[in-house]
């Protein structure tokens, strides 16, 4: 079997196990177990726990001082050695109760000893509309113990859950692909200080060329800011930088912006060994009147407006 990664991001391992709980005192099981199909390179597997022992669905304290491997889904299919009671349940999508697990080993060979105790076992899929999300199964160290009543208990029991557990995984696959979007594009926080040009993502040349001018200001712009400061230059004389960026609503001036201003602010802190982030001011130019927008980009004497 193929190795398993990952935990229980999405908490299907938490509710899983207080499903199968509950399921062991209705129909007062000896133990029993969870587990949740994963796909692995277009092969379906019925995983319980990980390789580490981390939990993916459930299993009851019987089985916590031992491990459950993967099963793979099929049924006659199979190589005998392949074959599990659980993995036939999901391949025909039909409840399975097995009143002698001996009788069947020897038989089609569909059940997989994990412990010589059990004597008796009940699997019932646990269906979201037509997909197999899941196996619940009940295990009994009696043979014969499981009746029709109790594959009817169990099989409203996954009727119940199977919406929640099926939110519950969409939640936990979502979890990991922004998990690996962030590693994928390295990000950060999005706060302004955490922006940089590469976060910009995009495969097109009007994209390609708005990085390439926005690599041409940077170095510039942080020159004149650092040449105001040292008094090489008077401000008087030729003032301090401004951008003046135009576009719609929704065009992304602001996150070009930040994208610039954190590019600037990395160098400040590099080149003035500063802990202190780069005073610099972004404002709304539409909000302001005539005269305020060319005081804002071209500067005014002090008293201006007094």
């Amino acid at each position: 079997a193929p190795p398993f990664q990952g935990g229980d991001e999405g908490g299907v391992s938490v509710f899983a196990t207080k499903v199968l709980s509950r399921a062991n005192e209705l129909i007062d099981a000896d133990t029993g177990s969870i587990a949740i199909v994963r796909n692995i390179d277009g092969v379906r597997w019925l995983v319980v726990e990980n390789e580490d022992g981390t939990l993916i669905g459930a299993k009851s304290r019987g089985w916590r001082k031992k491990a459950i491997p993967p099963l793979k889904v099929g049924g006659e299919d199979l190589e005998r050695r392949e074959r599990s009671l659980t993995g036939y349940v999901a391949h025909t999508k039909m409840p399975y109760l097995c009143n002698d697990v001996k009788l069947e080993v020897s038989g089609k060979g569909f059940y997989r000893e994990v412990s010589e105790d059990v004597g008796s076992e009940l699997a019932i899929p646990i269906l979201y509309g037509d997909e197999v999300i899941g196996i619940i199964n009940l295990d009994s160290f009696k043979k014969g113990f499981f009746t029709e009543e109790h594959k009817r208990i169990l099989t409203i029991i996954t009727g119940l859950v199977s919406s929640h557990i099926h939110d519950l995984l969409k939640i936990q696959e979502l979890q990991k692909e922004v998990h690996q979007l962030k590693e994928d594009i390295g990000y950060r926080a999005p706060n302004v200080s955490s922006y940089s040009l590469g976060n910009i993502i995009g495969k097109s040349l009007k994209i390609k060329d708005t990085i390439d001018v926005l690599n041409k200001i940077v170095t510039p712009v942080f020159n004149r800011i650092v040449s105001w400061r040292e008094k090489i230059n008077r401000e008087e004389r030729i003032g301090l930088s401004s951008l003046l960026i135009m576009g719609e609503t929704g065009s992304g001036k602001e996150m070009l912006f930040n994208n610039i201003y954190s590019r600037l602010n990395e160098m400040y802190k590099k080149e003035l060994k500063s802990n202190n982030d780069l005073p610099l001011k972004k404002t709304n130019i539409a909000a302001y009147s005539g005269e305020l927008t060319y005081s804002e980009l071209f500067g005014h004497k002090k008293g201006s407006f007094t």
